[in-house]
């Protein structure tokens, strides 16, 4: 099997059967895939290499900012922009959440000392009231 057999758009799927043939084209596939995006990688690397290794220490948004940066490396710049999107909403609902708990705070209670679950458990509410909401709309107006 040469490097690129197999490698095209509108490629039928390999028979239940044949797993270790199929294996070895999505090997093949992805290596091209990767030859390809090799120029593109290297020159964004090196700018985005930072941020790809740091983490930010907020678990929360961790995830879709390492996705991110991964579309960045990539080259993949549109769909860098629709995460960054969901990035900047997931931003806001938890900014929201986390004020709505801090306004809501009874101020006898003390959060020094808490486990996570505790803290969790003390924002759930503002997490309901945000969880489900589009902040679309928010965002469009500033």
């Amino acid at each position: 099997m040469s490097d690129t057999e197999g490698v095209g758009q509108g490629q039928k799927p390999v028979s239940p059967g044949k797993e270790d043939e199929l294996k070895k084209l999505l090997i093949v596939e992805l290596n091209q895939i990767l030859r390809d995006r090799q120029p593109i990688m290297v020159r964004n690397y090196p700018y985005l290499r930072d941020s790809y290794l740091q983490e930010y220490g907020l678990p929360e948004i961790d995830p879709i900012r390492y996705e991110v940066v991964l579309c960045l490396i990539f080259g993949l710049y549109q769909a860098a922009i629709a995460l960054s999107n969901h990035l900047l909403e997931s931003l806001l609902k938890y900014a929201l959440i986390y004020h709505y708990a801090l306004q809501h705070k009874n101020p006898e209670e003390d959060i020094r000392g808490r486990t996570i679950e505790a803290l969790n458990d003390w924002c759930a509410e503002g997490k309901r009231l945000y969880a489900d909401k589009n902040l679309s709309p928010l965002c469009q107006h500033g």
